[in-house]
């Protein structure tokens, strides 16, 4: 009998019905979450990496909220690629769900970032790629709007030459760019020949704009390229016009952008 398709609920209005063997539990939300597993094919070992997860999972809270919040897989599905596994939990949660976000949060950064992110089954390691949570099983299913963790308030998370940026898994370390080069994802890419950018930790391509010959400066007013003033001379080091050593003032190569 699934008492959770009765007409009436058999639980209090808030929460929910989840039927189980001869019984049912009444619970306070679901979540949606997918794993990604770096190895494409899990073998004989399918199920016992299905439950050992979950069981980590629940270590996991337990470690850090004292066993307030209880996680029950309600179902799973698996999907492989050439390049990895997907796993989709349904997770029902008992106490505590109000937090759930914020449990998760924590619960990514202190196994996540801070530990190994790999469990063992059986003496095989299992490398995680990416744990996010979904509000339904359709932005699970089609990776639509995964949950955004702010994990960059936590001190230390990146090093002190690179920028940290939010994201649904762990956070990114971008690298801080310096003149003519942007940011993408991790890394600096250059722009493109004759393009520069106005300030370093450029992270976006549109930043690149077209670079002045010697002897002219971008004007931020006009954004075009004017000459420089008397004397001066253009630097491709900061984007500025200099002034030249007294010693070529006469010269007309300073002009051009070159003292001499």
């Amino acid at each position: 009998m699934n008492e959770c398709l009765q007409n009436v609920s058999p639980c209090a209005e808030n929460l929910q019905c989840y039927n189980t063997y001869g019984s049912y539990l009444c619970f306070e939300k679901s979540v949606y979450t997918k794993l990604t597993l770096a190895q494409t094919n899990l073998g004989i070992y399918t199920d016992q990496v299905i439950n050992t997860f979950q069981q980590i999972l629940q270590s996991w809270m337990d470690q850090y909220y004292w066993g307030s919040i209880k996680v029950i897989v309600a179902s799973y599905d698996i999907r492989h690629s050439s390049s990895s596994t997907d796993i989709f939990y349904k997770l029902i949660t008992l106490y505590g769900s109000q937090f759930l976000d914020s449990y998760l949060t924590q619960i990514i950064y202190n196994q996540l970032i801070t530990q190994s992110k790999q469990f063992s089954v059986n003496g095989t390691d299992y490398e995680i790629s990416s744990f996010k949570v979904y509000e339904t099983a359709e932005g699970a299913t089609f990776d639509m709007n995964p949950k955004v963790y702010k994990m960059c308030q936590s001190f230390g998370i990146c090093p002190s030459n690179s920028t940290c940026l939010n994201s649904e898994f762990l956070p990114i370390c971008q690298d801080i760019c310096d003149y003519g080069l942007y940011a993408e994802k991790e890394h600096c890419v250059a722009c493109e020949i004759g393009k520069t950018t106005l300030i370093q930790g450029a992270n976006s391509q549109r930043y690149c704009i077209e670079n002045c010959k010697p002897g002219y400066y971008l004007s931020l007013d006009k954004l075009t390229c004017e000459p420089c003033p008397q004397n001066m001379y253009w630097s491709d080091a900061d984007n500025t016009c200099h002034l030249c050593p007294f010693t070529s003032y006469n010269s007309t190569s300073c002009l051009d952008g070159e003292c001499k």
